[in-house]
């Protein structure tokens, strides 16, 4: 009976070992919370049932009739959201979710032509994420386009990060280069380019990011 009894003490003594660790596990995940919305890149206007996933993988999501998506839980640090929907060529936009914070971002997808697949924009500068940038910038890209005897010119937008406003930089633009002043300090910038050819979107960049340098500091004699 004594043995029993020991026995039975160290089974109990086990599974509180056990449950503490899990416990421990399971406190030390950090996470926050995403809200976005997918906007057609010609009307600008909502696309509602887009597929949603991210890298590293989580749930999946599909945007409701405003074109909105909410993920509640998210693993604080880097993450990249792809938004599919058929006769839509698909789109990726790289974030940075912080801890017990909400991040907001915009998603753009254009309609599927087969002009499309002949246009590839590429190469942002600054590059993609790029830090301590500053509150002036010229922002550059590359397009690789397949048949030489069309002339593209670029649309080129931008937006502040937790804000759904979009500036637009100029459309239409001949050369793939667009000016961009007045800008924030410490401050997440998105951007993207679209490229246009007998008056229709036929090409739309990668969401591209960066953040301006922190302000200067004043000093005084």
């Amino acid at each position: 009976m004594k043995r029993l009894a020991i026995y039975s003490l160290i089974s109990i003594l086990i599974m509180i070992v056990v449950s503490c660790e899990n416990t421990v596990i399971d406190t030390a995940t950090q996470y926050g919370s995403i809200e976005g919305y997918v906007l057609d890149a010609q009307t600008n206007t909502p696309v509602a049932g887009v597929n949603i996933s991210t890298n590293p993988a989580s749930a999946a999501y599909i945007t409701d009739s405003s074109g909105k998506f909410v993920i509640d839980k998210v693993v604080a640090g880097d993450i990249a959201i792809t938004g599919k929907k058929d006769n839509y060529t698909s789109s990726t936009v790289s974030v940075h979710v912080t801890l017990d914070q909400k991040t907001y971002l915009q998603m753009i997808l254009m309609k599927d032509m087969n002009i499309v697949q002949m246009v590839d924009l590429n190469t942002p500068s600054p590059g993609n994420q790029a830090l301590g940038q500053d509150t002036l910038i010229n922002l550059t890209w590359k397009a690789t386009n397949s048949n030489t005897n069309i002339k593209l010119t670029y649309s080129v937008y931008i937006y502040k990060a937790n804000s759904t406003v979009r500036i637009n930089l100029g459309e239409d633009l001949e050369d793939a280069s667009a000016w961009v002043g007045e800008l924030e300090y410490d401050t997440a910038y998105f951007w993207f380019v679209t490229a246009n050819y007998d008056g229709k979107r036929v090409g739309i960049s990668p969401t591209w990011s960066f953040r301006t340098k922190t302000r200067p500091t004043i000093t005084t004699q």
